[in-house]
């Protein structure tokens, strides 16, 4: 039987991170992360608020485990497949739109649809010339002219 702990959010030391693989515990050569989350981050387009993001993506990791019933590998594979698309979708679009990596994990923006990730841009027609903006204010004043009986 394992041991009663006393408080309910203490956990067992010699657990295992709720989403680093076997042997990808947080060491020391790498700054406190664990490997999984340096390669989430190495994809992920804006790189601020590391120490958020990893808090945030070992949260996401509790909820892709709970939602997929996976893993701990599965769910660090998924939050990495996931943001290597957003990665791709992000691409050459303005940095200042991106959200920060913990707000992207917070608001659960792994699980929407790929498609809202790029920007949706209005087609706009290019700008007239002075001679096409001539042409087709000459044209207006006819048909005003003629609408009047100026003509």
């Amino acid at each position: 039987m394992p041991p009663i702990l006393s408080n309910p959010r203490q956990s067992n030391s010699s657990q295992e991170p709720p989403i680093a693989p076997q042997g990808a515990r947080e060491t020391k050569a790498n700054n406190g992360y664990c490997q999984s989350f340096l390669d989430w981050w190495e994809h992920y387009p804006k790189k601020v608020g590391k120490d958020a993001a990893y808090r945030a993506w070992r949260k996401a990791g509790f909820k892709v485990k709970a939602q997929m019933v996976c893993s701990s590998q599965e769910a660090a594979a998924h939050l990495l497949s996931r943001v290597i698309a957003y990665e791709a979708a992000r691409q050459g679009e303005d940095p200042q739109f991106t959200p920060h990596p913990a707000t992207w994990l917070n608001q659960g923006r792994w699980a929407d649809d790929p498609a809202t990730w790029k920007a949706q841009r209005a087609e706009t027609p290019p700008p007239e010339t002075p001679d096409e903006k001539a042409a087709r204010l000459g044209k207006l004043w006819e048909e005003q002219d003629r609408a009047t009986g100026r003509l």
